[in-house]
């Protein structure tokens, strides 16, 4: 065709407003003017090459009335006859549509919650990412859609992260509640509990991971100040006993010259009962801020957990309560065998002793003895 009169046959074709196009003789598109592509959504360049196989889909209605979804395909043939080949897909498109309207459900769904929920490929790079866990990162989903984990987190939690997949990968199996720290798009840092499960494609072959990301930022800032507690607490409580251990033995060894002293002065069954009563009320007075601070210095330095000997200030706690009441408590603590130095901390569970099979070896190897000693009457101990 003439140049200029194919330039003038273009642009009449793009100003038309029914589809035109033009195949070769294998139905690959060569051409197609302005409204395929602005119907379609393709760019022209797009459409080159593309195989009418892809786009001859029509719906057709059958004598009963009921629409089929038919694939025309065009069989070229070596005579000039053509033929064309007719394929049922209905069932095919009424499933890929269920299968996209469950797709929008569940991301709705996920959109929803409380809590984050992400999509990676193998290589842990987003491939979706809900609502709240963009918003917990600073980003929008547009942002973390492609991020990759070395994005937003630390060499060294992205190792972490890296062998935490390999071995879902390997075997499987998915992993629960571990802690991640993570980056804000601002630099500041987040912590979450996360799970992660492996995600197959349709022929069973993985093709990433899936899991929920739980904040627990709170939590663990909370942690902190509990820790930054317990350390001053423990300050307070060495301080204190440094303090008062001094004029305690200075009291028992004014106790030691009084009894020399008054040896001779009095019935020996007078100064037995004084001396007695005077050391075992110094061991009342003190013996609970001293097995105090000896059961500080072991304990699992866990919530809840007594640990090998206990957690001193629930033990002072205790007494105190007991006075209050009416009634005497007192206890004795052997050290743990297998916490011989105060660097050593109790697991605070059985299951977590590397020294411990079973209940009784815990129970031998150390712990605290409580006596209680209730007043039945006048005079009367029990």
């Amino acid at each position: 065709m003439i140049p200029g009169i194919e330039q003038k046959y273009r642009s009449i074709l793009n100003n038309i407003e029914e589809l035109y196009y033009e195949v070769d003789l294998a139905g690959n598109l060569t051409f197609s003017n302005d409204s395929m592509s602005k119907i379609l959504g393709y760019s022209k360049d797009e459409l080159i090459g593309i195989n009418n196989r892809q786009y001859r889909v029509f719906t057709v209605t059958c004598k009963d009335g009921t629409e089929k979804i038919i694939n025309f395909i065009p069989v070229q043939l070596e005579t000039v006859e053509n033929l064309m080949a007719c394929e049922d897909i209905t069932e095919r498109k009424q499933a890929e549509t269920a299968l996209h309207k469950s797709e929008e459900k569940y991301r709705t769904i996920l959109n929803s919650i409380e809590e984050g929920y992400y999509e990676v490929d193998l290589t842990g790079n987003f491939t979706f990412s809900n609502d709240f866990l963009a918003k917990s990162l600073g980003y929008t989903r547009e942002e973390l859609k492609g991020l990759n984990n070395r994005g937003y987190m630390s060499p060294e939690i992205a190792k972490l992260v890296f062998n935490t997949f390999n071995e879902v990968y390997r075997t499987g199996n998915p992993k629960r509640d571990f802690e991640w720290e993570l980056i804000n798009k601002d630099g500041t840092k987040r912590f979450v509990e996360v799970s992660v499960s492996l995600m197959r494609d349709g022929k069973g072959k993985p093709k990433g991971f899936y899991g929920i990301a739980r904040d627990i930022t709170e939590r663990k800032h909370a942690e902190e100040q509990e820790r930054n507690l317990q350390r001053a607490r423990d300050k307070v409580l060495h301080h204190l006993s440094h303090e008062l251990r001094t004029p305690l033995s200075i009291v028992q060894g004014n106790i030691r010259i009084l009894k020399r002293k008054i040896q001779v002065q009095s019935p020996p069954i007078v100064r037995g009962e004084i001396f007695d009563s005077l050391e075992r009320s110094l061991v009342r007075l003190f013996d609970g801020l001293f097995h105090t601070l000896d059961t500080e210095l072991y304990r699992s330095k866990k919530p809840y957990d007594f640990g090998a000997g206990g957690k001193g200030l629930d033990l002072l706690r205790m007494k105190v309560y007991s006075k209050r009441f009416g009634f005497d408590i007192s206890m004795a603590s052997q050290r743990c065998l297998y916490l011989p130095t105060d660097r050593d901390l109790c697991p605070g569970r059985i299951s977590k002793c590397p020294h411990c099979r079973v209940r009784e070896d815990c129970f031998n190897s150390g712990g605290s003895t409580f006596s209680l000693t209730f007043t039945v009457g006048a005079g009367n101990r029990s």
